[in-house]
């Protein structure tokens, strides 16, 4: 009901000082009811048609927001320029276009612009002046966030060719490599202390250990060293494959940890995160599959 009466005075009152309150009003009112592009569309409404009011700037952290969730990755980045063209954008304002910028150009899948966004954010941070620090760190780790990202999509594209077991050693370096680093760059993350993004990266950390468990229990079956054919030939990939997940199982041990971690960690902070959920859910499935290599 707020909605349409705002709406009437916009279209009955379009010059009225009131109207591009009207809007963002609308706009608050449609996110809470989780019309996000409706929301979207009265903030760009308000951007457009009253581009001088005091208001503007507020709608386009708004929109940058309802970018990233409706994931307009072009729209999201194009906000965030607009934002950080604005030169009287204080500290944490600028942080969080800058953030936002990172995020979107992750989002549009220029990893390499995206990292460089995410350090020149973390850079921009770190640098700042005594009586000019950033005061909030949620979007400081969400940038970190974006940095560990483009690291482990590094980690998903490596593959793992077929060859003979030295040929897959160098590949697995490779994608272990990565790992560390991903995680490396998550902990980094989770130093900031903000809950979401804590939990965000150590969903992140156990699923990299999980998918590089599985990774390497598909990788293509090293040649025996004598030619094998039919029976033989599935006995001895068989008997490869079961032995190599005995071998490899404790990399499902660091994933259970860090998501059990993880959940203590959302449990004492009581954070409202959609990571959670998925932790449960692959948590109890690669409990399960360490169950059956255990014969349990």
């Amino acid at each position: 009901e707020s909605v349409a009466r705002y709406e009437q005075l916009v279209s009955e009152f379009s010059g009225s000082r009131l109207a591009p309150a009207a809007l963002y009003n609308a706009a608050l009112c449609l996110m809470r009811l989780g019309d996000n592009a409706g929301a979207a569309d009265r903030y760009a409404r308000l951007v457009r048609d009253y581009p001088e009011s005091s208001d503007v700037r507020a709608a386009r952290f708004q929109l940058a927001l309802l970018y990233q969730r409706l994931e307009q990755w072009d729209a999201l980045v194009a906000t965030a320029d607009e934002l950080l063209a604005d030169t009287s954008l204080g500290v944490d304002d600028r942080v969080e276009a800058l953030a936002r910028r990172a995020q979107g150009l992750f989002g549009q899948g220029d990893r390499n612009a995206a990292a460089t966004q995410a350090r020149d954010t973390l850079r921009y941070v770190s640098s700042r002046p005594e009586g000019s620090e950033v005061r909030g760190f949620y979007f400081v780790a969400a940038a970190n966030f974006v940095l560990a990202e483009t690291v482990r999509v590094n980690f998903d594209e490596a593959p793992i060719p077929p060859g003979d077991i030295a040929t897959q050693r160098r590949a697995l370096d490779v994608r272990a490599a990565h790992l560390l680093e991903a995680q490396r760059l998550y902990f980094d993350t989770m130093r900031w202390s903000e809950a979401h993004w804590t939990a965000a990266a150590g969903y992140q950390i156990g699923s990299l250990y999980d998918r590089f468990f599985q990774s390497i229990l598909a990788a293509p079956v090293p040649p025996a060293s004598e030619t094998l054919t039919g029976a033989e030939l599935a006995d001895y990939e068989q008997t490869y494959r079961e032995s190599l997940a005995q071998y490899i199982e404790p990399l499902l041990r660091h994933s259970i940890r860090y998501w059990e971690l993880t959940l203590q960690m959302i449990e004492r902070t009581g954070v409202d995160t959609e990571w959670r959920a998925r932790i449960e859910a692959d948590l109890a499935r690669v409990r399960q599959q360490l169950g059956s290599l255990l014969g349990a």
